[in-house]
């Protein structure tokens, strides 16, 4: 069985983590990331960005494991490249045999830690809306390039950001009815074209702005009139 290497050991001992207790978890292979989209992170390694169930990821565990794993499977990676999809495979064979008590659990929270929760809290409150089933490939959600102040902007940013802006034109049709209708517009876009509503998001992002019920606002006044949507639902 697959086990962290004593060097993993010794990076993770001076940041501070703890091993997890051993539970049962079932793995959820890299494939229904369409499906079920907020059970994945997506994570960047040496050798592109992965799709990986939430339960096994561990800041410096997972990415040290990753490589290990790929360079294990594949000595000459670095002179003969194999394509992302051969490499997920290799992820997902990883998250089938790793111990998962092995799992360090971080018992220090910096500085860096806390910006990255802000920053993913964003990205995670977009919209609040569920992602329909979209044709959405595993390497479209994983091989990011787009940046913004904030970080990675995905597809899955540039979905909700199309969702958001397109939304008003279907406001005479119910809930369920406008999403599949977005949805089937999105889906006949080419990579390029969703490409480029990705980068729109990133440069919005960049101005300091966002997107709130299909109106452009600044960051501070969504993450105002959010905080203050959570508070009334703390209160009922």
């Amino acid at each position: 069985m697959f086990r962290t290497s004593k060097m993993c050991y010794g990076v993770l001992a001076k940041a501070g983590y703890r091993t997890a207790a051993s539970k049962p978890i079932e793995f959820l292979p890299s494939r229904l990331v369409v499906e079920k989209p907020y059970n994945f992170h997506a994570i960047h390694t040496n050798y592109g960005w992965f799709i990986i169930p939430k339960p096994y990821y561990a800041y410096r565990w997972t990415t040290l494991n990753i490589h290990k794993a790929i360079e294990d499977r594949y000595p000459d990676i670095k002179e003969v490249p194999r394509s992302h999809e051969v490499l997920q495979e290799v992820v997902d064979d990883w998250g089938r045999t790793v111990d998962i008590s092995t799992k360090p659990i971080m018992t220090k929270t910096t500085r860096a830690d806390i910006k990255k929760q802000k920053d993913e809290a964003l990205y995670r409150t977009q919209l609040k809306e569920d992602i329909p089933s979209l044709s959405i490939s595993s390497k479209q959600t994983a091989v990011p390039k787009k940046r913004s102040r904030l970080g990675t902007v995905t597809f899955i940013h540039a979905w909700n950001y199309y969702f958001s802006i397109t939304h008003p034109k279907y406001s005479h049709l119910d809930k369920k009815e406008s999403r599949r209708e977005i949805a089937n517009e999105w889906n006949a876009l080419t990579t390029e074209e969703k490409d480029d509503y990705r980068e729109a998001y990133a440069n919005l992002l960049n101005d300091g702005k966002d997107i709130h019920k299909g109106k452009i606002v600044s960051r501070e006044e969504k993450l105002k009139k959010q905080s203050k949507k959570k508070k009334k639902s703390e209160d009922k």
